[in-house]
Order: C-alpha cells, then sequence, then structure tokens
C-alpha cells in the first residue's frame, strides 16, 4: 500500500500479476472469485493493469471462460471500473 501513495502522483506506471488463476501446485484449483478479489485489490492499490496468467498450463477454454468471466462481472459491478 505504501508504494500506491507513493507512487500515486508519480508518472511511474504499476503492473500487477496473477501468475496462478486457475489452478496452484500448492493450493489445488483457484476459485475464480479469490482471483476477481486478488484483482480489485491490485487496482485499488494503483496497478494500471493487471496481468492474468495459468502458468502451470491447467486452464482449459470453459476454467479460463468462468475466472475472466468472474473478474469482468465484479469489475464492472462493484467499482466502476472499465
Amino acid at each position: 500500500q505504501q508504494s500506491r501513495e507513493n507512487g500515486i502522483d508519480s508518472p511511474i506506471q504499476v503492473r500487477g500479476y496473477v501468475s496462478t488463476v486457475i489452478a496452484c501446485p500448492y493450493q489445488g484449483v483457484i476459485q475464480p472469485k479469490k482471483v476477481a478479489e486478488v484483482v480489485e485489490k491490485m487496482l485499488e492499490l494503483g496497478c494500471h493493469e493487471v496481468s492474468l496468467g495459468d502458468t502451470i498450463g491447467v486452464g482449459t477454454p470453459e476454467s479460463t471462460k468462468r475466472m475472466l468471466d468472474e473478474v469482468l462481472v465484479r469489475l464492472f459491478s462493484t467499482n466502476g471500473y472499465y
């Protein structure tokens, strides 16, 4: 949060990364709601964009769509982003 406070008036843009949006090798399946919560928090902290990754490569078109639908619904409906 300090980075946001220090950087809010700065021209430096911050990109956030969520590396395991479908599943984690340690925690298993990641619920789309949790991904949406993390993305929302990153934007609140000042990230100008957030990259979503399936770094362990287990995503399917269906699981990716479920995750993206949840992220988009949350951002459009609760915060007025985009």
